[in-house]
C-alpha cells in the first residue's frame, strides 16, 4: 500500500511539474489540464490548486481563481503563497482590505515574503494609509535590498 501512495505522489508531483512548466511558458490552458490530473491523482497537492488558481487568473478568471486558492489554504493554512495569490486577486476586484488581510496572514506565515511585504504597501497605499505603506516597503527592501518596485513603491507613498 505505502508503494502505491508514494508511486502515485510521484506521478502527481510529475503531472505538476509539467504543469508548471507550461504555464511558465504562457501555455495556460494546457498547464490547466495537468493541474487537474495532479489534483485527480493527489488532492492534498496545495501547489498544484495554487497553481491552477495562477492559471485560471492569467485567463481572467479572477472568481474562479480564488476558490482555488482557498481550496489550497482549507488543505494547508500556512501556505503564504497561496495566501498572498488570493491577496492579488482580491485586491484586482476591488477587495482591498481582503487583500491587506491576505498579505498580512503570508507575511506572519513567512516574514521574509518580499512580494507579500510589497503587496501589503500597495494595498495600504491604495487605501490612502501611505505611512503603514512606507513601512512595508522597508520591510520588503530589507529582505531584499535590490528589489526596484519596492522602492518605487515607497517613493510613490512618500510623495502623497
Amino acid at each position: 500500500m505505502a508503494t502505491t501512495q508514494s508511486r502515485q505522489g510521484k506521478d502527481a508531483g510529475t503531472l505538476y511539474n509539467r504543469g508548471l512548466a507550461l504555464l511558465k511558458a504562457g501555455r495556460i490552458k494546457e498547464a490547466l489540464d495537468y493541474f487537474n490530473k495532479a489534483i485527480e491523482v493527489n488532492p492534498q497537492l496545495v501547489e498544484a490548486w495554487v497553481n491552477k488558481g495562477v492559471a485560471l487568473h492569467g485567463l481572467g478568471n479572477i472568481d474562479e481563481a480564488l476558490k482555488f486558492y482557498d481550496k489550497a489554504i482549507q488543505i494547508n493554512p500556512k501556505h503564504a503563497e497561496a495566501w498572498t495569490n488570493k491577496g492579488v486577486a482580491l485586491y484586482e476586484t476591488g477587495r482591498v482590505e481582503g487583500a491587506l488581510e491576505c498579505y498580512n496572514n503570508a507575511t506572519k506565515i513567512d516574514p521574509k515574503f518580499t512580494l507579500a511585504w510589497n503587496n501589503m504597501g500597495v494595498a495600504l497605499r491604495k487605501l490612502g494609509r501611505y505611512e503603514e505603506a512606507a513601512k512595508s516597503y522597508d520591510k520588503a527592501i530589507e529582505i531584499e535590498p535590490h528589489l526596484a518596485s519596492a522602492w518605487v513603491n515607497k517613493g510613490a507613498a512618500l510623495s502623497q
